[in-house]
């Protein structure tokens, strides 16, 4: 059976494509405050699994990238959406609405 695309054609076209796409590998820390959520279930049927301990590892994997020695201020935000899809939803929406508006009055 012949091939419909050489592999050498396809190979070129997918390093074409990498070489290509702008922004990877960008991400630069400009100062300010790095916030990361840590949104999962803490109290609902999965807390054991997933609940407050993922918050607490979080912060164990800033502090071991060594962010504070680094000159970044890295703030980890927990919450939780006891397992429910609309308040994971709103829960998150509201979380991002409530630090824009902090951001503002400063």
């Amino acid at each position: 059976m012949r091939k419909w695309w050489p592999q050498s054609l396809v190979l070129a076209g997918c390093v074409l494509a990498a070489a290509l796409t702008p922004g990877i590998g960008n991400a630069q820390y400009r100062g300010g405050t790095i916030r990361i959520g840590v949104l999962n279930d803490q109290s609902g049927v999965y807390a054991d699994i997933a609940g407050t301990a993922s918050v607490w590892m979080a912060r164990k994997a800033v502090e071991d990238f060594g962010a504070a020695a680094k000159g970044m201020k890295v703030e980890i935000i927990g919450g939780d959406h006891q397992n429910k899809p609309d308040i994971r939803h709103l829960g998150a929406g509201e979380r991002h609405r409530q630090r824009d508006r902090e951001a503002r009055r400063r």
